[in-house]
């Protein structure tokens, strides 16, 4: 049996600089899909998200900001208890986000094109569908929109209960 020396890839003095473990930093930047990874037919890169390309008519943000409101008071009216009755207050204490960037307009067509999508999903009691749909728009918009995103998460999981 050989034994190899451990060679250290970081380079010498690692370590001692302060960078003991810190990750590369190309794992926190976003992969482009390249057209080698797209199957035939698809749409080119610059286009494809998880979204089909919004018109001039984006959904209403109010219109989407009352159906949370709804869902919120909903389950609010509920009998939730114990570590749900936290989820709900933490799910409505990060919503007041969502609810200030509506009426500053400040939010992307393209999130509220998805964000209608999957309030439409938990309608229909599609909540595999919903999470389906989650999971690109958070790691799309996590930087911008993520204090409200994760509400929305929290509400989508309180949902499923009731």
């Amino acid at each position: 049996m050989t034994v190899s020396k451990y060679v250290d890839f970081r380079g010498d003095n690692h370590a001692a600089q302060g960078h003991w473990n810190d990750p590369p930093k190309t794992i926190f930047q976003t992969q482009k899909k390249t057209t080698k990874d797209q199957p035939a037919g698809s749409e080119s890169p610059s286009t494809s998200h998880s979204t089909p390309a919004p018109d001039d008519s984006s959904p209403d943000a109010t219109k989407l900001k009352s159906r949370v409101a709804q869902w919120l008071s909903k389950l609010q009216s509920g009998s939730l208890t114990g570590m749900n009755k936290r989820k709900l207050d933490d799910a409505n204490k990060k919503m007041t986000v969502f609810y200030e960037r509506v009426d500053q307009g400040s939010i992307p067509s393209v999130v509220l094109c998805d964000l209608e999508r999957i309030l439409d999903y938990v309608d229909q009691k599609d909540f595999a569908q919903a999470n389906t749909a989650f999971i690109p728009l958070m790691q799309q918009q996590v930087e911008t929109e993520g204090k409200w995103l994760l509400g929305l998460k929290r509400l989508i999981e309180l949902q499923q209960t009731v």
